[in-house]
């Protein structure tokens, strides 16, 4: 995601295991660096990433369990300053958060289905993050023809506020 004109890139994978890494793309005089910067507070990947202000907020993702094969859901939520470079915890989710697209309204963050690694099966809706109330709520995506559509990796857009995906 895009801060300032800096680009951040977290978690992922790193060949041996799930990541907490947190790099900035910086310029400077000598052209352009990656620069490390505070850890996320859990391991994740595939997660969502947005800004809002200074603010980064990372929901959801999952993570390979340590010694083992399994995947498994990350059900939290965090915020990154990217001023103080310092991440919070902010809340925990209800409905796991992988493989979706987020929109940013106003002071929300929208993650429009996805899928759960855990269960394999698609999330038929959208969790709303309020920024001001730290706050979340989903609410159930419908389909006109549910067997064909499902919400995994939509493509959304936000026109005037009305999210169209």
């Amino acid at each position: 995601c895009v801060v300032n004109d800096k680009l951040y890139v977290s978690g992922g994978y790193d060949e041996r295991e799930t990541a907490n890494g947190m790099l900035c793309l910086e310029s400077g005089d000598e052209g352009k660096r990656w620069v490390l910067k505070a850890p996320l507070l859990e391991r994740r990947s595939q997660h969502v990433m947005e800004a809002l202000d200074n603010q980064i907020y990372v929901l959801g993702g999952c993570r390979q369990e340590h010694n083992s094969d399994r995947i498994v859901d990350v059900k939290s939520c965090e915020t990154f300053n990217t001023v103080t470079n310092q991440w919070t915890f902010l809340l925990n989710l209800d409905t796991p958060i992988t493989y979706c697209l987020p929109v940013k309204v106003d002071n929300y963050i929208i993650c429009i289905g996805g899928c759960s690694y855990e269960t394999g099966k698609t999330i038929q809706k959208c969790t709303v993050l309020s920024i001001k109330d730290r706050s979340t709520r989903s609410v159930p995506l419908k389909f006109p023809y549910r067997k064909r559509y499902r919400s995994f990796y939509c493509i959304r857009a936000v026109i005037r506020k009305k999210i169209f995906r």
